[in-house]
């Protein structure tokens, strides 16, 4: 799996991009398991916003 599949964009407001294009950003089950673990760990950062 490519390291640039998912874009993490931490800031004020956390952005999560799919950069699959190739795949019309479908989720495989490795990239799906990544989303999740961003999204928890977006929540728990009380700095920004999801």
């Amino acid at each position: 799996m490519a390291d640039d599949e998912l874009l993490i964009d931490p800031g004020p407001i956390t952005r999560l991009t799919l950069n699959r294009p190739e795949k019309h950003n479908v989720l495989s089950e490795g990239l799906g398991d990544r989303v999740v673990a961003a999204l928890q760990a977006a929540a728990l950062d009380t700095r920004g916003r999801l």
